[in-house]
């Protein structure tokens, strides 16, 4: 429900229904028109507010910050087809450059890497998305990989990597707390192979957290589990 809320009124933000500066309705008004609980519309307005295209004022409400990018209005027409070829760039790119980030990460990038995993811990514990945490987390560690064809690489795959993110935590968040977990954990497992040197593990622990993503994503919405240790 949070997820088809989410896309209704970033559909209509795209459409220009709201304009930069325009104050969105209440809550109890979206309720009325769109349905859904308290809970479900905070869950898609702070999804919105993450991706920097509403922001909230206390006591006032939300407003437009921002008219969505095409990385963002991407999200809108992402579908199952979509978030599968997604998966599938991810697993044939991303092992590797965490595989390259432990060999070759110097000091201070390795420290970026650190600072992205604790802020994408803390977003997670305060009972946030944190899907702009997640990708700044997966970017910190191209740019460890002293590769900068792999910065590129996930820098023009913004917009479908959010599009990934974004659907798998948030529709975990609302739905399994254990999963939050379960990703917290799996990205602590990456950094520390990349910190300790292991190409190899920091590797097989990439793959792990993508194919348990996508997984995920699988479960919740009702497709036959992909196969996998």
């Amino acid at each position: 429900m949070a997820e088809e809320l989410y896309l209704r009124v970033l559909e209509l933000i795209v459409a220009g229904k709201f304009s930069v500066g325009d104050k969105l309705p209440s809550e109890n008004e979206i309720s009325k028109t769109f349905g859904g609980s308290r809970p479900v519309i905070r869950i898609a307005l702070t999804r919105l507010r993450e991706e920097g295209v509403i922001t909230a004022r206390q006591g006032v409400g939300y407003f437009v910050t921002n008219r969505p990018s095409a990385d963002l209005t991407a999200v809108v027409h992402s579908d199952w087809d979509e978030l599968s070829h997604i998966n599938e760039v991810r697993q044939a790119i991303e092992p590797v450059v965490a595989r390259c980030a432990a060999e070759r990460g110097k000091r201070t990038q390795l420290d970026f890497v650190s600072r992205a995993l604790d802020v994408l811990r803390e977003r997670i514990e305060d009972g946030e998305a944190g899907s702009d945490a997640d990708y700044a987390f997966h970017l910190s560690i191209a740019q460890a990989s002293e590769n900068d064809l792999f910065v590129s690489v996930l820098r023009s795959m913004r917009g479908q990597l959010l599009s990934s993110i974004v659907t798998t935590n948030n529709d975990v968040f609302e739905l399994k707390r254990e999963y939050a977990d379960a990703i917290i954990q799996e990205h602590r497992d990456i950094h520390d192979a990349i910190l300790a040197g292991n190409g190899q593990a920091a590797e097989v622990f990439m793959k792990y957290h993508l194919m348990n993503a996508f997984r995920r994503i699988r479960n919740l919405q009702g497709k036959t589990p992909v196969t996998g240790p």
